[in-house]
C-alpha cells in the first residue's frame, strides 16, 4: 500500500480526528459539556491520553457499545493525579442540564480491575457515563473513560 493510500485509510477510520481533538490539559469534559474547574494547588493534574493506545481503547468501547445496542458517539480517556474526584464532581454538574443518575451500564476495559461505573441520563435520551479505576502502584492516581451520545 502506498503512503497516500495508507493516510487516506487512517483518515477514513477517524484516527486522525481523535488526535486532532485531543487536549492534554482539557478545559471541558464530557464532550465539551462540563467546564473543569482546576484547583488552585499545582499538585493536581488532568491528562487526556492522545496516542495509539488511547485510540484503541476508544475504538474498543465503541465496538462494545455497538454489540450491546448502545448509542455511544464519543469517548474520552484521562489520567488524573491528586484529584481523583474531578470527573465525579463534573458528572454531578450535568444535573443542572436535566441529567439524573441512571442504571449502571458496564463495559469491559482490558486490564482494568476494581472499576466503578456511573451513568447520568436525561428525558430526551441523552446520557453521559464514566468508568473509573485506581491505577495500580500509583498513589492518588486514577484513570477515567468518559462516554456518551
Amino acid at each position: 500500500m502506498n503512503r497516500w493510500m495508507m493516510l487516506a485509510s487512517v483518515a477514513a477510520l477517524g484516527t486522525s480526528v481523535s488526535y486532532a481533538q485531543c487536549n492534554t490539559r482539557p478545559s471541558y469534559s464530557f464532550n465539551g459539556q462540563v467546564k473543569i474547574e482546576y484547583p488552585r494547588s499545582n499538585a493536581a493534574s488532568v491528562y487526556q491520553f492522545c496516542g495509539p493506545s488511547a485510540t484503541r481503547l476508544k475504538q474498543d468501547i465503541l465496538s462494545q457499545s455497538r454489540k450491546l445496542g448502545l448509542d455511544v458517539r464519543w469517548v474520552e480517556y484521562y489520567r488524573v493525579a491528586n484529584w481523583v474526584s474531578v470527573f465525579h464532581d463534573s458528572i454531578y454538574q450535568t444535573r443542572s442540564m436535566g441529567f439524573q443518575q441512571e442504571k449502571y451500564k458496564q463495559f469491559n476495559v482490558a486490564g482494568w480491575h476494581d472499576m466503578e461505573t456511573l451513568v447520568y441520563g436525561n428525558a430526551s435520551g441523552r446520557y453521559v457515563g464514566m468508568i473509573s479505576r485506581t491505577v495500580p502502584g500509583m498513589r492518588n492516581t486514577s484513570e477515567f473513560v468518559l462516554y456518551g451520545n
